[in-house]
């Protein structure tokens, strides 16, 4: 068995006593907060990787990864699709949270807006 195995077969095995554990309660809306934060983060990164890697692979290229360019297009996809998931819930947001929302969206429009212009 390889080194790789056996540290997925860890990882594995991790994740499902993990998963046990939420599923009885142990930890804490604050902890799992926080461990969906990382996970999210892994799991962006990982699908990144997985069609930079495909891409390369079926276009026979040998440049570089771009790696930080696949981020930012999984970003604005997930962005897009939790807009459209939020157009069509039935729940009316709070007003302080569409605020928030907007002001984010903004700083994140003028970041994107001033370094188009760099290039």
């Amino acid at each position: 068995m390889s080194e790789t195995d056996r540290v997925l077969g860890r990882i594995k095995q991790t994740l499902d006593e993990l998963s046990k554990e939420i599923s009885n309660g142990k930890y804490a809306a604050e902890f799992l907060t926080d461990l969906k934060g990382s996970v999210d983060q892994l799991r962006l990164t990982m699908w990144a990787v997985i069609e930079t890697e495909d891409q390369h692979r079926h276009k026979d290229t040998k440049g570089p990864m771009k790696l930080n360019e696949k981020l930012v297009e999984f970003r604005i996809k997930r962005i897009v699709q939790m807009l459209n998931d939020l157009g069509t819930d039935a729940a009316i947001p709070e007003k302080s949270d569409l605020e928030a929302l907007m002001g984010a969206f903004g700083t994140a429009l003028q970041s994107v807006e001033r370094r188009s212009r760099l290039n």
